[in-house]
């Protein structure tokens, strides 16, 4: 059997998978939208598995099978973590069943549609704004208290809470009662 690989330089086709411009769009907007267009991508990715896994049933287990798995568990974790508050659908292009070499025309185009949306996605994701970390406001008491119990690795020398007082003598004094 002889080995195939992806071109370096893509044939230029229409995507599998359609959403509408996202120039005029608010960053959650374009978020969903390209939330939608990595579902969709999953979704011909899924389909892409279990028709390859029709067609070629007696393919042993081996690198193709192992880089697919993994693409498809990046994938979805992508999916997961950009899923907003407002969910849209993205437009798909069916397989048309039509033999071996379309099968694997139409892989190709679906994986050079899930590059295209992940590079989408992640530039969409480096122009958000970094979202601030929620700190509780903390008493003086627990600010006090994490001081005193903080200690670092490079100076390993206990804190002056930590030293050991020694125990006080109770005085009990009786009195006579008269």
């Amino acid at each position: 059997t002889t080995r195939e690989s992806l071109q370096s330089n893509p044939v230029s086709r229409p995507q599998l998978v359609c959403i509408p411009p996202l120039t005029q769009l608010s960053p959650p907007d374009k978020l969903s939208f390209l939330n939608a267009a990595l579902r969709a991508c999953l979704c011909q990715l899924d389909q892409a598995i279990i028709r390859e896994d029709d067609m070629f049933p007696n393919t042993p287990e081996d690198e193709y099978r192992k880089q697919r798995t993994t693409v498809r568990e990046r994938l979805n974790y992508l999916v997961l973590s950009t899923q907003g508050e407002k969910r849209v659908d993205a437009q798909t292009k069916d397989f048309v069943d039509s033999g071996t070499f379309a099968l694997k025309q139409w892989v190709l185009q679906v994986l050079q549609d899930l590059v295209h949306w992940s590079n989408e996605t992640a530039e969409t994701l480096q122009t958000l704004p970094a979202p601030k970390a929620q700190r509780q406001p903390r008493t003086r008491r627990a600010t006090g208290m994490m001081n005193k119990n903080h200690q670092t690795a490079e100076t390993c020398q206990p804190s002056p809470a930590a030293k050991v007082k020694k125990p006080t003598k109770i005085r009990t004094t009786t009195r006579n009662k008269k």
